[in-house]
């Protein structure tokens, strides 16, 4: 009878071990919270050419829209001044889209924003209003008169808007 392979397969356990520990430290490094934002960032760029790193978490688009992607944990900055903002979550948090222009409709999902907006901040003189697209024909949701705010859109119309219109005030 031949004996069993238990200290062959006990070696095998402990290399198996001893690898994870070390690689366990790598792993960790690409795992920060700056890391984990500029994977976002990459994919951000890598589906808009037109688009630019602008600083860390920032990306910024050929027509000025400005998205800025926080860390997980953190808030966004503050909508700028002139600006208008939409915020991926309740109480302006979350990941947070800008924009400052007017007179024309555009759509949050050209920016990757399209159905994830939960509140929102106007700081422009412009009025802007919401709409989802989503239905047949589409429904306005809701209107952002200048300097006001929503900490949050409702349950209703939660994460569905896809596109704006800006009218110049």
């Amino acid at each position: 009878m031949r004996p069993p392979k238990l200290p062959r397969t006990l070696a095998v356990a402990a290399l198996a071990v001893a690898a994870a520990m070390v690689a366990a430290p790598a792993q960790a490094a690409t795992r920060t919270p700056q890391a984990e934002v500029q994977r976002q960032v990459d994919r951000v760029l890598a589906g808009h050419p037109d688009a630019r790193q602008s600083a860390p978490g920032t990306v910024t688009f050929a027509g000025g829209a400005i998205l800025e992607i926080p860390e997980a944990g953190t808030m966004a900055t503050a909508c700028t001044a002139g600006w208008y903002c939409f915020y991926a979550d309740n109480d302006f948090g979350g990941r947070k889209l800008s924009f400052h222009d007017c007179g024309l409709t555009q759509y949050l999902t050209n920016y990757g924003f399209g159905n994830q907006t939960s509140s929102w901040r106007n700081t422009s003189v412009n009025t802007v209003y919401a709409d989802d697209n989503n239905t047949q024909p589409p429904t306005q949701m809701w209107t952002e008169e200048p300097k006001s705010e929503a900490a949050a859109v409702g349950a209703t119309f939660d994460n569905r808007a896809d596109s704006f219109y800006t009218a110049c005030g």
